[in-house]
């Protein structure tokens, strides 16, 4: 007895098991929509869509922020070489995520306590 996949099933199903060429054509995709803006540029203003190197930092300070697996990040990071991005924004981007998710734990886990406090 075979049991059809739905397409989305099997992309998930490819994604989750970190398929190599499933995750280049997912996290390059959006990559090719974007603006031919300079790297630097920040937002085309003719479109408003992000440059490529602004977008590239975006989807990799996502994946950091969320604890995204290896193969996107490095995906993330390639995409961002690619772009133009140096080693130096890499790290800072890296730094920046830490900094604000130390401090969203920080107060997630300060609410957490304070309702300890309010429940006795």
């Amino acid at each position: 007895m075979t049991t059809d996949v739905r397409p989305a099933e099997a992309l998930l199903r490819r994604l989750a098991s970190a398929d190599e060429s499933c995750l280049g054509s997912v996290l390059s995709a959006p990559a090719a929509r974007t603006s031919r803006a300079a790297p630097g540029a920040g937002v085309s203003p003719a479109s408003g869509a992000l440059a490529p190197d602004v977008r590239a930092l975006v989807r990799l300070a996502a994946l950091l922020a969320v604890d995204g697996p290896t193969p996107s990040v490095c995906w993330a990071a390639e995409l961002a070489s690619v772009a133009g991005v140096t080693d130096d924004r890499l790290v800072a981007v890296l730094l920046a995520v830490m900094s604000c998710a130390r401090a969203a734990q920080v107060e997630l886990t300060a609410s957490r306590l304070a309702t300890v406090f309010a429940d006795r």
